[in-house]
């Protein structure tokens, strides 16, 4: 019996009051084999002692669940958290792509400008140099596009 007793108080509150009903129902189980009147006094307050030990294990196991329910709401928060954070460093390292891609065609850019800007130049002396004409006007074509070029890699930046 003993080793019963040691199971039930692994569970703490409610195992001493799971052993407490045993007890108190057997002591009032024994009251009334008892030869002649059971002793009222003692079947009244071992009543008592089995209600109030009910009571307990009632408000305990209610402590428990809620105790419960708060740890699983815990690691559902914790598993968002976790989640949260794969997708925050899954972001940085995009953000760490996107801004080496852009550094690249940034440096292309620049590299693109400084391609243009001696053609620019010539083509600015020649135009200077010569005489009104279709060549002229080509020429004056030819900055226009060139200009928009160099708008358009200014813009990509």
């Amino acid at each position: 019996m003993s080793a019963e007793f040691a199971t039930y108080l692994q569970y703490g509150v409610l195992g001493i009051c799971s052993i407490a009903l045993i007890l108190s129902s057997k002591i009032i189980y024994q009251e009334q084999r008892r030869d002649g009147l059971p002793r009222k006094g003692i079947i009244k307050v071992t009543i008592i002692f089995m209600v109030f030990s009910f009571f307990i294990a009632i408000i305990n196991g209610y402590v428990q669940l809620e105790e419960k329910k708060e740890s699983y709401e815990l690691e559902g928060l914790r598993i968002k958290l976790y989640k949260r954070e794969e997708e925050l460093q899954k972001q940085r390292i995009k953000i760490d792509k996107l801004q080496s891609q852009f550094s690249i065609v940034q440096k292309k850019v620049i590299s693109a400008r400084s391609a243009l800007q001696p053609i620019v130049k010539t083509r600015d002396i020649i135009a200077k140099n010569m005489e009104t004409g279709i060549s002229k006007n080509l020429l004056e074509s030819i900055k226009g596009q060139l200009e928009s070029i160099i708008l358009d890699l200014e813009n990509q930046k």
